[in-house]
């Protein structure tokens, strides 16, 4: 692919996932201005990050790429049938939208959601998984104090003292009123 040339008569839309196929920087860096590249050899040519996108946008990102195609080829075509293809990729996009609005209140959990779900893990005895769940749940909801309270007695019941007390101590800073990081804080200074 390196020795071709894409014409720079035929405009081209270049739609970049924003997370690299690559790991090392040399390669990430290498990518990118491989792209930079393709997009400013002509001004007929857009670059067009999806953004929270991997590599198959067309499944991440169904709306963004229907619309980039749709707005190329209402380009090529007649007004009346231009501003036809213009009105389908607006409505799929707002229909797209909607569903993923959807989609995310179906997925999301809430902070007692994963907490539930972390001390079930833990009456199990599932003490890693469990602390793989109150750990999520610290970073989703990082203001909420109960939740570095919860990680915290986890990361005791694995024998990690130290984390412990940091988790009861950031609970304790976001609500100077909790008993329990503070009863929990004074038993492991001893």
């Amino acid at each position: 692919m390196n020795t071709l040339s894409f014409p720079a008569s035929v405009p081209g839309r270049d739609i970049v996932s924003d997370y690299t196929p690559f790991n090392t920087p040399f390669e990430k860096d290498a990518w990118k201005r491989c792209h930079k590249e393709f997009v400013t050899e002509a001004s007929n040519r857009t670059g067009i990050l999806a953004a929270e996108c991997e590599h198959n946008i067309v499944n991440a990102n169904p709306a963004l790429f229907i619309n980039v195609v749709a707005l190329a080829y209402s380009r090529i075509v007649s007004q009346a049938e231009a501003a036809e293809v213009i009105r389908k990729g607006l409505t799929y996009a707002v229909e797209g939208a909607n569903q993923l609005k959807k989609n995310e209140v179906v997925y999301r959990h809430s902070e007692d959601d994963l907490n539930n779900w972390g001390y079930a893990l833990l009456q199990q005895g599932k003490i890693k998984q469990s602390l793989q769940v109150f750990k999520l749940n610290v970073s989703l909801y990082p203001s909420n104090w109960n939740v570095y309270d919860s990680y915290g007695e986890a990361l005791l019941k694995d024998g990690q003292k130290e984390e412990s007390i940091k988790m009861y101590q950031k609970s304790v800073e976001l609500n100077p009123n909790n008993d329990n990081g503070k009863k929990m804080l004074k038993q492991l200074s001893n």
